[in-house]
C-alpha cells in the first residue's frame, strides 16, 4: 500500500487571520517581546491601546501606529497615524 501524504494543520484559521494569531501571540506570552511589534484588536483591546498610546505620549515616546483591516494586507482603508482621533 503507497503512503499518503495529507497536507492538513487543524485549526489553520489561528496563524492565516490575523486577528486569532494576536490573540494566540498575546496568549502564548505575557510580557511583549521586541521580536512581535506590539498589536492591538480594537475590538476587544480598546482600552488597553489608548491606555498604551496615553503612556507612550506622556514619556515622549515615538507613538506611530499602524491602523489596519484584520482581515486583509495593506489596503486603502489603512492607516499610519498619532492621533487617537
Amino acid at each position: 500500500m503507497a503512503q499518503k501524504i495529507v497536507n492538513d494543520f487543524p485549526s489553520d484559521e489561528v496563524l492565516l487571520v490575523r486577528e486569532l494569531l494576536v490573540s494566540l501571540v498575546h496568549s502564548s506570552y505575557q510580557e511583549r517581546t521586541l521580536n512581535i511589534p506590539e498589536s492591538y484588536l480594537i475590538r476587544s483591546e480598546l482600552p488597553a491601546f489608548v491606555g498604551r498610546y496615553n503612556e507612550r505620549t506622556t514619556q515622549c515616546k515615538d507613538n506611530t501606529w499602524l491602523v489596519k483591516s484584520t482581515t486583509k494586507g495593506f489596503g486603502p482603508n489603512d492607516l499610519i497615524t498619532r492621533n487617537l482621533d
